[in-house]
């Protein structure tokens, strides 16, 4: 708790202190205040509208707070600065399938994550969900 109100006293001098924000965004993300994190998010973009760490986690927030397009929108946003994000990549399969029923889509990503990551820790799930979307076909 130290932590975080040292962040806020940082944020109340410096408004635009990205540090301060990320801190206090991720902070409220892991007691799942997905809004209040995004809100946090979000102004720390405004500062550094590149970073796609920070941009990562907000569409994980929207998704979190069920507002599925805002999600898509920002996964988007990072694939156009790193095509083959691993995190990305994979968050976006996961929403075009479940939430989207667009197995087109799911596969389309999910092969590019594995193109591009096939020895990432998630490439024998993702290659299980491909052979499971293919077989249904």
């Amino acid at each position: 708790m130290a932590k975080v109100t040292e962040y806020k006293q940082r944020l109340d001098q410096n408004p635009k202190d990205v540090e301060a924000l990320i801190f206090l965004g991720n902070a409220n993300y892991d007691i799942t205040r997905f809004d209040k994190a995004g809100e946090y998010y979000t102004r720390a973009l405004e500062m550094d509208p590149t970073n796609i760490r920070v941009r990562t986690d907000l569409a994980t927030s929207y998704y979190s707070m069920g507002r599925v397009d805002k999600a898509i929108d920002e996964i988007r946003v990072v694939l156009m600065q790193e095509p083959s994000h691993e995190t990305a990549l994979f968050n976006l399969g996961m929403i075009l399938l479940n939430n989207k029923k667009d197995k087109k889509g799911a596969i389309q990503a999910w092969e590019t994550l594995l193109k591009e990551h096939p020895n990432s820790t998630r490439a024998q799930e993702v290659r299980q969900k491909l052979e499971e979307l293919k077989a249904q076909g």
